[in-house]
């Protein structure tokens, strides 16, 4: 049997969500109040971003580091918001969900799914050149029987 889709409005509520952790919490520099939300989401104990900045205040880069109730982490830094959250979320993927996995507790490696998923997502948002018509429109181009067929 095929699984029920959820109703339109819940996909705009969690759009919506993400949008404004992204803008509102990580755009705007509230980095306190992002972290808090999103540790609450996923059960996790921190979520640090820091903002390094040379004197000249033109060249700056962003820390990262994420901890989970059983006191695992990752870091990451980059020049961005985008690339902090993307990177961020591959090294929950590949180095956090196999240690919390591997130690059989409770659901704390499907939180760590959720929180990646929703970092790749969040880095998408901020990405200035991230245009999501022309995503789409390169996904149809691949469904074409004719574009399938030369693969």
């Amino acid at each position: 049997a095929e699984e029920p889709r959820p109703p339109l409005s819940s996909l705009i509520k969690i759009t919506g969500y993400i949008s404004y952790m992204a803008l509102y919490g990580l755009h705007c520099k509230d980095f306190d109040h992002f972290s808090t939300l999103f540790c609450r989401d996923f059960n996790l104990k921190s979520l640090i971003i820091k903002r390094l900045s040379s004197d000249s205040q033109e060249k700056s880069f962003y820390l990262a580091s994420i901890t989970t109730q059983h006191n695992n982490s990752v870091c990451a830094r980059s020049d961005n918001l985008s690339g902090l959250t993307t990177l961020l979320s591959n090294k929950i993927l590949s180095d956090l969900i196999a240690v919390e996995f591997g130690l059989n507790r409770d659901s704390s490696a499907q939180n760590l799914l959720g929180a990646a998923s929703k970092l790749a997502t969040i880095g998408r948002v901020l990405d200035n050149n991230f245009i999501p018509e022309e995503k789409l429109k390169r996904i149809k181009k691949l469904e074409k029987p004719e574009t399938i067929n030369r693969m």
